[in-house]
């Protein structure tokens, strides 16, 4: 597990991503507004990702490495991970329907 604290002290909204070596992105906030506080929180596996935080939410942002070590978070449930896989083709035959 990661945790990010997050403290927005531009004067833009920004957006922050834990995002894996591929560019897949893990987890991220939306829109944290100038002076405020987030805490972000991911499940990830040991490994190598980058932090990207992107002021008023465009290109590719300002990024930093991370390297995650340990044995990870316990095992999960894996009718959690069928949930999620599921959602995850719902949510894209969604967006196919809606494309020319």
């Amino acid at each position: 597990k990661v945790t990010l604290a997050i403290a927005n002290k531009g004067k833009r909204a920004t957006e922050v991503e834990i995002v894996m070596p591929d560019g897949r992105i893990v987890s991220e906030k939306e829109n944290i507004g100038p002076g405020v506080k987030y805490t972000l929180t991911a499940e990830v596996k040991a490994g190598s990702y980058e932090i990207a935080c992107r002021p008023g939410m465009v290109g590719h942002g300002v990024r930093q490495k991370l390297t995650v070590s340990g044995g990870g978070a316990s095992k999960r449930d894996a009718r959690l991970d069928a949930a999620v896989s599921a959602y995850r083709d719902y949510a894209q035959d969604q967006a196919d329907e809606t494309l020319p």
